[in-house]
């Protein structure tokens, strides 16, 4: 197999050959992508069907913030960047890609140089609140978990995602950046943007059915938020995602929906719109494994 350098080796004519030509479009497409760019994304090898791309670990990428693994949306992206560099140096490929779908299996974490610091959290005592609440106190109470909860995460900062809550339900908003597009002569959102925000959708969406009920009954207080004591995050096992139409450069919507959640186990599904909520533009299953109930009952107490 022979792979693109740069130079035009050709087959002694001093042109070319029809491989070099693919993967020199494929490396020169790649490097175009605002979003690859964005993530840090480095092309080191490419040409014949393979491609090797490098993304280095940065503070921002991260989506984990006690272990200080990187967000599994990060993951999707390269892979998805990946493929696509790979089919387009094929021989027989074509000018441009688009995915169809990205199933992501999650072996073990992208974790930093060195080994973050994770802290174990015990058990203790849950509080009860006398007599009814304030409609402002429960308010703050509710907004400052959610923000708590979705601030904890440099990936979410990085890609710009907010979310919007009613009662207990959330909406999850991607505002458009251009740094988001993975096919600027569309333009298109990355498949690994959009699958990171479904990703984001389903964690947080997750996690916040469990700190709902824990800031409700004051196991999990105000004091504990403004620490920075929040329960650990579930951790994705599998993450599927179907791209049914192109991501727009606009903003985008999504909603998680638990399927199903145990002690240990937890399933998810996330739709995705932009204009219309009965217009989908992707949609995903993941599983994930949840925290232990006794680590997550009363956050740095003890």
């Amino acid at each position: 197999m022979r792979k693109e350098d740069g130079r035009t080796a050709g087959s002694g004519t001093g042109r070319p050959s029809h491989e070099e030509v693919l993967a020199k479009l494929a490396r020169q497409f790649i490097e175009a992508i605002p979003h690859a760019k964005a993530l840090g994304m480095v092309l080191e090898e490419i040409g014949a069907g393979e491609a090797v791309i490098s993304l280095p670990w940065r503070e921002d990428l991260v989506g984990d913030p006690k272990s200080r693994v990187v967000h599994g949306g990060v993951v999707s992206a390269l892979l998805d960047t990946a493929g696509g560099a790979a089919v387009m140096s094929h021989p027989a490929g074509p000018a441009g890609t688009a995915t169809l779908d990205l199933r992501i299996d999650y072996m073990r974490p992208a974790r930093p140089g060195a080994r973050g610091e994770r802290r174990a959290a015990r058990g203790g005592e849950g509080t009860m609140r006398r007599g009814p609440e304030p409609v402002q106190k429960i308010k703050e109470r509710r907004d400052k978990a959610l923000e708590a909860l979705v601030g904890q995460v440099p990936y979410i900062r990085f890609l710009g995602v907010g979310f919007d809550r009613r009662g207990d339900e959330l909406t999850a908003v991607m505002h458009y950046d251009e740094k988001l597009i993975g096919n600027p002569f569309l333009p298109a959102l990355h498949g690994g943007a959009t699958a990171a925000f479904l990703e984001i959708a389903a964690i947080i969406g997750l996690a916040w059915s469990r700190i709902f009920e824990m800031t409700e009954s004051g196991v999990l207080t105000l004091e504990d938020l403004e620490a920075g004591n929040m329960p650990d995050l579930p951790k994705t096992i599998d993450f599927t995602v179907d791209y049914l139409r192109p991501g727009l450069p606009r903003d985008a919507y999504a909603r998680a929906r638990v399927n199903r959640s145990g002690r240990r186990y937890a399933s998810v599904h996330v739709e995705a719109w932009q204009d219309r909520r009965d217009k989908l533009f992707a949609q995903a299953t993941g599983h994930f494994l949840m925290p232990r109930i006794d680590e997550a009952a009363a956050p740095g107490r003890g």
